[in-house]
């Protein structure tokens, strides 16, 4: 375990294991590192977890990388601010061996290119929970994709705001467990879509998506299930885009598909939902005072019912 001293600030953290057994590094004090990572931890084979633990980070490339080679979990966690100048704020790696979760629980984050880039190759699940402002100045504000098909849940909780330069939120399961993401903050992809999630055609699972106020240059929200799941996209606040929500099950193996929108506005759709298969089961629900502003396009190749309740 490295633990760095608390009373006073430090450069950058640069730790690696090689050794069974975990690697842990704890950093209360502030890191700043102005010529690399503001803490870079990698845990090798044979090693089994990689936890990390900050406050205030902060590194002319990346604040945080961590990288699992080992066969446990992955671990971090700062309740301050992480700030990656010139790269991602968070980037974290899972790579084949491992068996555990991957696991961040952050505050603010910063990046350069994303705010919070994760990837799993491992068996285990993601879990992404952010309790203030995540910035991605030219790529994604959060990025999470499970690479190995083999992975389990994929859940995004987010309360403050999260903004993209291309995405806000993108996620891509391929796994067996769920792909939820919900934010109550808003969410920004100003060159793509506010809010992506698409399963895979291997994933086995249903996508969740609960939003508030999102935004996108293409679509505010896109949800495309490629696998044997369900489809469900509830926003309580106003969604928009030149395609407001692009909703749709790709596979006749696929569930229904369920919408619940508060206001949405798209300037080319409102809404665009589809599902492939013999069996169409599809809601499009509108709150009554946002019917004046809300607008719904059928593509009738594609949608057998759509209606406003």
């Amino acid at each position: 375990m490295l633990t760095a001293p608390a009373a006073f600030a430090l450069t950058g953290i640069v730790a690696t294991g090689s050794s069974p057994g975990p690697l842990t590094v704890s950093a209360p004090a502030v890191v700043t590192e102005s010529a690399g990572d503001g803490i870079n931890a990698t845990n090798n084979s044979p090693g089994t977890d990689l936890t990390v633990t900050a406050t205030d980070v902060s590194g002319s490339d990346r604040g945080i990388d961590a990288r699992n080679y080992g066969t446990g979990a992955l671990s971090v966690t700062s309740k301050g601010t992480v700030t990656g100048s010139n790269f991602d704020g968070i980037y974290v790696l899972n790579y084949y061996a491992s068996i555990g979760n991957v696991n961040i629980d952050v505050a603010e984050v910063m990046g350069g290119t994303s705010g919070i880039f994760a990837r799993n190759y491992g068996a285990g699940s993601i879990s992404i929970t952010s309790s203030g402002d995540v910035t991605g100045t030219t790529a994604s504000g959060i990025s999470a994709q499970h690479m190995n098909n083999s992975g389990t849940d994929l859940v995004i909780t987010t309360t403050g705001a999260v903004s993209g330069g291309s995405r806000g939120i993108d996620a891509q399961h391929g796994g067996t467990g769920i792909l939820s993401i919900t934010s109550t903050g808003n969410v920004t992809g100003t060159g793509s879509s506010g809010i992506s999630a698409v399963n895979t055609t291997s994933a086995s699972d249903d996508i969740n998506i609960t939003a508030a106020n999102v935004s996108g240059g293409t679509h505010g929200i896109y949800a495309k299930n490629q696998g044997s799941g369900s489809l469900s996209v509830t926003s309580n606040g106003t969604v928009t885009g030149l395609t407001g929500i692009h909703a749709g099950n790709a596979s006749s193996a696929a569930g229904d598909v369920a919408i619940s929108a508060a206001s949405v506005v798209g300037q080319v759709d409102g809404i665009l939902a589809y599902k492939r298969g013999l069996l169409m089961v599809l809601s499009v629900l509108f709150a009554r005072s946002a019917l004046n502003s809300a607008t719904v396009t059928c593509n009738f190749l594609h949608v057998n019912f759509c209606g406003v309740a």
